[in-house]
């Protein structure tokens, strides 16, 4: 079944709407003050994807806190030519440049957002099986792979396709816990997946707009931009606990079982999370938009440049731009930990080596080892070049435009490339539990997803999908982890 759930996941998951402050549960929301002509068009247009309260459902909330990234006439393309291989249509045919601009100012207003601890607890909904189970099997090799043009995700074991499940929006990276994995949604849903059978049990609503989830023993925590916040749940998605945050936070990361990090979009502080508490506030020199825990230090970027701290010194490396750091790959060789990470300004990958250092008179280091050339291509702002490897392998993978590159770990150069399919983009890559595979993800709206033995590098198959973008087998997950 191509979209088996479909809407029944989401749309039976908007148990609660959105209220606008002060007012109590059962009464209804006040109206949107705007032109009915404005509102007519968002209901006609935009409210099946992103809900009649602009609060987001199928797609991203649509208000002025949600849209400052875009100017208006990045929007009115959006509007003109939609977005394709996703459920975002042009409307050229339907909306001319006057009820163009009426929906722009319309969904340029600030909405007044209050997602109560109550919405939270309220959202939560059981899903009832569609079917008797159908066991797949050994989960450990299983593969999860996020198909934009679709919103499913596609299930890959044994080099065949065994389940696809709808959950638009999936943003923040999944992860599993024991036979459960759990998958955020940029439009603050968390759905809980049985490995087992493969089937959705659980959703709840976090917010309205999410960063990411992270999970420990006990919880799973979501941070959430809209409202800013740190949500917990236990792995049954039972709401425990809301910390409310002062900033917009761009991600809360693990430290270890019981220790997180939670860094900020424009505050150069960080906050040390133990348990479900804040135990520590600690000043940066620059905001850490996004980081990443290696050993006894935490790597951060602010786009500029890059940082390493072990929360007594810290270490900078200027002019120094990477578009995301889960782009790149952490690794141990020779007892020393190595880093391969995309970088915006070179359009390459360069290797550094991160070193601990012992205090204020020995800051920490991350000095530079080499320098890999590959083709990066525009994917709505970002660049499509990754690295991935695997523990057992004596080789890197990275992204170059049409290409795979196999680097060797040694001395860094290019052994090999391989081209799935010439003159559409390779994405992401990732291996099976053991290393023999290798996935590749090419994005295209009839791209794929193709498997090579690592060994020879032959092709043993590929799974036809509509832009495949992340991909996330659960043992290389939690070698990462």
């Amino acid at each position: 079944m191509r979209n088996g759930l479909l809407l029944a996941l989401l749309l039976g998951v908007l148990l609660a709407t959105p209220r606008a402050a002060g007012q109590s549960a059962g009464e209804t929301a006040p109206a949107v003050t705007a032109a009915p002509d404005a509102t007519r068009l968002f209901i006609e247009s935009c409210a099946s994807c992103h809900g009649p309260d602009r609060m987001g459902l199928l797609a991203p909330p649509l208000m002025q806190q949600t849209l400052t990234r875009f100017s208006d006439e990045q929007i009115r393309d959006l509007l003109r030519k939609g977005i394709p291989g996703t459920r975002m249509p042009s409307f050229t045919l339907t909306l001319d440049d006057a009820k163009i601009a009426e929906l722009i100012r319309f969904i340029r207003r600030p909405g007044t957002i209050s997602w109560s601890d109550a919405d939270v607890a309220a959202s939560r909904k059981v899903h009832e099986p569609d079917g008797p189970p159908q066991p797949v099997g050994d989960t450990e090799d299983l593969t999860a792979v996020v198909e934009r043009g679709t919103g499913n995700v596609l299930f890959i074991q044994d080099h065949e396709l065994i389940r696809e499940v709808f959950f638009p929006n999936v943003h923040g990276g999944l992860k599993y816990v024991g036979d459960k994995l759990f998958v955020p949604a940029r439009t603050g849903f968390v759905m809980r997946l049985d490995l087992p059978t493969v089937r959705p049990e659980l959703t709840v609503r976090a917010g309205i707009y999410l960063r990411n989830i992270e999970v420990s023993p006990e919880h799973v925590i979501a941070a959430c931009s809209l409202p800013p916040s740190l949500v917990f749940f236990d792995h049954d998605l039972t709401w425990k606990k809301t910390i409310l945050l002062d900033a917009d936070p761009s991600a809360v990361t693990r430290l270890d079982e019981r220790r997180f990090l939670v860094t900020f979009n424009d505050r150069p502080k960080l906050l040390l999370v133990e348990g479900d508490q804040v135990t520590r506030e600690i000043p940066v020199s620059a905001p850490y938009k996004q980081c990443a825990r290696v050993g006894d230090l935490v790597i951060g970027t602010n786009g500029k440049t890059i940082f390493a701290t072990d929360f007594v010194s810290e270490a900078k490396l200027e002019d120094s731009a990477i578009p995301h750091i889960a782009a790149g790959e952490f690794w141990e060789q020779d007892g020393v930990t190595m880093w391969a990470t995309p970088k915006i300004d070179t359009h390459g990958i360069t290797v550094y080596r991160v070193r601990r250092g012992g205090g204020s008179d020995e800051p920490a280091r991350i000095d530079k080892v080499a320098q890999i050339e590959a083709t990066a291509l525009p994917v709505r702002g970002h660049t499509n070049t990754f690295v991935r490897t695997h523990p057992a392998l004596d080789f890197l993978v990275t992204t170059s435009g049409s290409d795979v590159l196999i680097v060797s770990k040694q001395d860094f150069t290019v052994r090999r490339t391989l081209t799935p399919m010439k003159g559409k983009m390779a994405l992401h890559t990732e291996f099976s539990q053991d290393g023999s595979t290798l996935f590749v993800s090419v994005y295209d709206e009839r791209g794929g997803i193709f498997m090579f033995d690592t060994r020879d590098f032959s092709l043993r198959g590929m799974i036809p999908a509509a832009k495949p973008a992340g991909q996330y087998n659960r043992f290389m997950k939690s070698w990462r982890n």
